[in-house]
């Protein structure tokens, strides 16, 4: 009965490093999801999957770009603009 224990808690143990690595690509905390699949490990390897992490960013180009910094909104015509331009080029007012 104890051999079994071990065996189970070692089992666990290692299925736990499966969420984890995948959290890990993420930019989440290996530690923490290591504790999670360890423990719950059914519910943590969806949740890894599914997780948006730090490293997640726009997949849309123009807010990629926005992401970025390379270029803004017109805050009157809502326009994309330049980072650095003073003057929209749609409405032609001062940015």
């Amino acid at each position: 009965m104890e051999e079994s224990l071990l065996l189970s808690l070692g089992l666990a143990i290692v299925l736990g490093l499966i969420p984890a690595a995948i959290a890990r690509s993420k930019g989440l905390s290996f530690v923490e999801w290591w504790v999670f699949g360890t423990l719950l490990f059914i519910i943590a390897l969806p949740a890894a999957l599914f997780a948006k992490g730090a490293k997640s960013r726009p997949s849309n180009p123009t807010n990629q770009l926005l992401y970025e910094g390379k270029v803004k909104r017109c805050p009157h015509c809502l326009a994309i603009v330049a980072a650095d331009a003073a003057k929209c080029p749609k409405c032609h007012k001062a940015l």
